[in-house]
């Protein structure tokens, strides 16, 4: 099925921030009735479709993907930890423990845990 413009540009304007209500209203749709809107056209699969595809298009182009994320904040870890930057060695450590699943009570594994210590 073909977008009308409004949806093509709704659709471009999600892939910014993901907020649909926000895209709807940059898309042109009233602000009044923009999440409505917004979570109407994310039930469309024509329209899930055309994100998707716009996703691949940026992940081509970028060569951005999940492993490559992940790889960039282990090493983000590694040189925070390295710098004694406990902050954001552990906020790059969270990142990992949400993207690993390692917060799903399912996933819980029993493991040595051991002091870290400075060098």
């Amino acid at each position: 099925m073909k977008l009308t413009a409004k949806q093509e540009k709704f659709c471009l304007e999600y892939l910014i921030d993901l907020n649909a209500t926000q895209a709807a209203i940059r898309a042109g749709y009233s602000a009044k009735t923009a999440r409505a809107t917004a979570s109407e056209n994310l039930t469309k699969q024509y329209i899930t479709n055309r994100i998707a595809e716009l996703q691949q298009e940026t992940i081509d182009r970028t060569a951005i993907t999940i492993e490559n994320t992940v790889l960039f904040i282990k090493e983000v870890s590694e040189e925070a930890r390295e710098a004694l930057d406990l902050s954001n060695a552990l906020k790059a450590a969270d990142m990992l423990m949400k993207h690993l699943g390692g917060y799903n009570a399912d996933k819980i594994e029993t493991v040595e845990v051991r002091r870290w210590q400075r060098l």
